[in-house]
């Protein structure tokens, strides 16, 4: 499965359209990004990073604001806005459409979430945190069909908080529903049970059998 969506970078010194691909090398593959003929290395869009700067001019280099980090430069003062095209099934209209999730991030992991006239301010980024925020606030008006709001999903319990980093366990959705205090350890132990039977997905992948929370 690749996805790929839509993105601008932005600092001070640039305004530049780009595009995040992943699952082009295996579900968890997050792809570089190419801002000013430089390769952007992205960690989960948590850190956007450049490798062998040596490759690199001065000139290209100018555009950034950067710390150097154990040989690497990690970019700072900066958004990156991210737009995810979803399902979204209006309710008081009883009629759906696609609808754009909109994620800006900052290099201090600060952002915002937005889906149409909400818009979610996180001051400690995180993707877990912010799409539970935005499923409370929106839930009464909207459904958006998506992995992170499927009561057949959750976290992956041994962490990350990047976009693929969330399990579907629909085959075995009976028994998931049992366990009425989800903590990582009752969570490990179905995932040991069923080893091989669950799957990995994007938090905004869905498929005909959605259910919302």
């Amino acid at each position: 499965m690749c996805v790929k969506y839509n993105a601008v970078f932005v600092n001070k010194y640039t305004n530049v359209n780009t595009q995040i691909i992943m699952g082009d090398n295996g579900l968890n593959y997050i792809s570089p990004m190419i801002i000013n003929g430089i390769i952007i290395e992205t960690d989960g869009f948590e850190v956007l990073s450049i490798d062998t700067v040596e490759n690199y001019t001065a000139d290209q280099l100018n555009i950034f604001d950067y710390d150097i980090k154990n040989n690497f430069y990690i970019l700072k003062n900066y958004s990156l806005k991210i737009e995810i095209p979803v399902n979204v099934f209006e309710k008081s209209a009883e009629k759906e459409t696609s609808e754009n999730i909109i994620i800006e991030l900052t290099d201090k992991k600060n952002g915002k979430m937005k889906i149409r006239d909400k818009n979610i301010e996180i001051n400690r980024f995180e993707l877990l945190n912010s799409f539970d925020v935005l499923y409370k606030e929106i839930n009464k008006k909207y459904e958006i069909k998506i992995c992170a709001f499927c009561k057949n999903s959750c976290w992956n319990p041994y962490g990350g908080t990047d976009f693929c980093n969330h399990l579907c366990f629909k085959i075995f959705s009976n028994e998931y529903y049992k366990i009425n205090n989800r903590s990582k350890v009752e969570i490990v132990k179905l995932m040991e049970k069923y080893t091989g039977q669950y799957e990995n997905v994007y938090l905004t992948n869905s498929c005909e059998e959605y259910m919302e929370k």
